[in-house]
């Protein structure tokens, strides 16, 4: 698989998340679909010949992006005044707890599938 085919299918992960969210998203289905993410990603990127820190890098992008697209969806009606004061905040620690599960979780595991 190439960088431009694992690109298509993580455009068409996110796209079919937006549209699950259209009716609202809990917290625990986001994490569900983070979780499917990263190891579409992860699966993805073992065939790709680049360092470990720029695929790394990669996973954290494609959790960003699926934040980007469904995040106004996790929002209860009295966050919404202050979400544009906190999203950068919130993405950030996404992104970090993703970092986390790939560096505690998910590569430990592929190196041992190895």
């Amino acid at each position: 698989m190439s960088v431009s085919d694992l690109e298509v299918q993580v455009r068409e992960f996110v796209a079919e998340a937006k549209r699950q969210a259209r009716g609202g998203l809990t917290v625990a289905e986001f994490v569900d679909l983070a979780q499917r993410l990263l190891r579409l990603v992860v699966a993805g990127l073992e065939q790709v010949q680049a360092p470990g820190a720029d695929k790394r890098q990669w996973a954290l992008d494609a959790v960003g992006l699926l934040f980007d697209a469904v995040a106004s969806s996790l929002l209860p009606v009295w966050l919404l005044p202050v979400w544009p004061l906190i999203r950068g905040s919130v993405r950030q620690i996404v992104v970090t707890a993703a970092g986390v599960v790939l560096d505690r979780l998910a590569l430990p595991l592929v190196r041992a599938a190895a």
